[in-house]
């Protein structure tokens, strides 16, 4: 009886650990997933975009419309169309309201490569990593983490396509690769990008190449064709990442809307820590100006500003200016309601509704096309796309002549 208590109290024991050790598991697994959804909810997000423009005016002025259409932070363009600017008549690609423009300005030659970055991301140009077809970026938030990103063209004629891919890769430390981004247009074919494609010279080299870096692919291979055009379509635009940010690419997809090039517009969204500063529109119309007047006196009065203050020297002066500008900032955030959810499609003054309404009609032709593939569906189409760009090209000028008109002589 002794021995048979003795081995039920080892059991028992036994079964009481093995309880307690999945409890401490299922506790901890609980921890993870609450830790992984707070992360999810709470990390930044920047909505990115890569689009090689076939050096097309009016696909390029589509390009500015559709980032502030769908709030895009950072825009990787390869074939940009570009005009002469400024007293050296230097080549560049157009300006963009809101977006700070990186590219590699090059005597007599066209950039061929340039990244968009919303002006409320801070970014510096990586020079090294740089040139006419490819540029790199560093993106830096306050506590010093960054991710890079780069976009790089390789015109059909390039023997390979490492003579574009290695001006990012020879000049960036192993860590950096880690955390680089890149969207290029390598006109290069594979398998591993397309299970439609069959691998070329051109698809081997970059599959070398990425293997040795421990670069990935991101695109999926059962997506639609990135190229289409009436010779044939392909799987040409890749999105490159290092095996640190991978996993922090979410939504890959390629936009069947139309672009007005060959290409189609790329889009995908990177989850990181930095910080992202949203734009705001504040509701002036529903403001209350006499409660504001009332709270901007109360806290200039609070802070011992009145119009008898004094200023000795230029560091008082200083001190004065950052506390007038911290009372009206505070301020209007405590008194004007503002929202960060708008679109704010007004910054490109030449879209409008008809514009949409073609652009609808194009894209519907297309899709018509694109399950008949009949001959005259293609004509249809063609016959949309061709009013579309024309009236692009169309409102862009008239809404210059307006603008100049209006604008008073010096």
């Amino acid at each position: 009886m002794s021995f048979i208590s003795k081995r039920n109290f080892k059991i028992s024991t036994s079964h009481r650990l093995w309880r307690q050790f999945r409890i401490l598991i299922f506790v901890i697994s609980i921890f993870i997933i609450l830790f992984q959804i707070l992360y999810f909810i709470f990390a930044s997000l920047y909505k990115c975009v890569q689009f090689n423009c076939d050096f097309g005016s009016s696909a390029t002025s589509l390009l500015a419309n559709y980032l502030h259409k769908k709030n895009i932070d950072i825009c990787l363009a390869q074939d940009i169309y570009c005009s002469e600017r400024g007293l050296s008549a230097t080549k560049s690609p157009p300006l963009v309201s809101g977006f700070n423009l990186y590219f590699m300005p090059i005597s007599n030659e066209y950039p061929k490569a340039a990244i968009y970055v919303s002006n409320k991301i801070k970014a510096t140009v990586i020079s090294q990593a740089s040139n006419s077809h490819c540029i790199t970026c560093s993106i830096t938030s306050s506590n010093s983490d960054h991710i890079l990103v780069s976009s790089i063209y390789s015109p059909p004629p390039d023997p390979s396509p490492l003579l574009r891919l290695k001006s990012a890769l020879d000049n960036l430390t192993p860590r950096e690769i880690s955390k680089l981004i890149i969207g290029a247009d390598l006109n290069a074919h594979s398998n591993l990008w397309s299970n439609i494609s069959e691998t070329d010279k051109k698809g081997e080299e970059v599959e070398v190449t990425l293997l040795r870096h421990n670069m990935l692919v991101i695109n999926n291979p059962d997506s639609p064709p990135t190229f289409e055009s009436s010779r044939g379509r392909s799987w040409i635009d890749l999105t490159i990442c290092g095996d640190l940010i991978a996993d922090q690419i979410r939504n890959w997809r390629v936009n069947d809307d139309e672009s007005l090039s060959f290409h189609k517009i790329i889009e995908f969204e990177i989850k990181t820590d930095l910080e992202i500063s949203r734009p705001v529109k504040y509701q002036y119309e529903s403001t209350d100006w006499n409660m504001f007047n009332e709270c901007l006196h109360s806290n200039f009065s609070l802070n011992g500003i009145t119009p008898d203050t004094s200023i000795d020297d230029k560091l008082a002066l200083d001190k004065l200016a950052s506390k007038i500008t911290t009372i009206f900032t505070d301020t209007i955030k405590s008194r004007i309601k503002s929202t960060t959810n708008f679109k704010n499609c007004g910054l490109v003054p030449w879209w409008s509704n008809e514009i949409s309404q073609i652009r609808k009609s194009v894209n519907k032709a297309r899709k018509q096309y694109q399950k008949s593939k009949l001959p005259a569906d293609l004509e249809i189409y063609r016959s949309f796309r061709n009013r579309y760009k024309y009236k692009v090209r169309n409102s862009k000028f008239e809404n210059f002549k307006v603008f100049c008109n209006t604008t008073e002589s010096p």
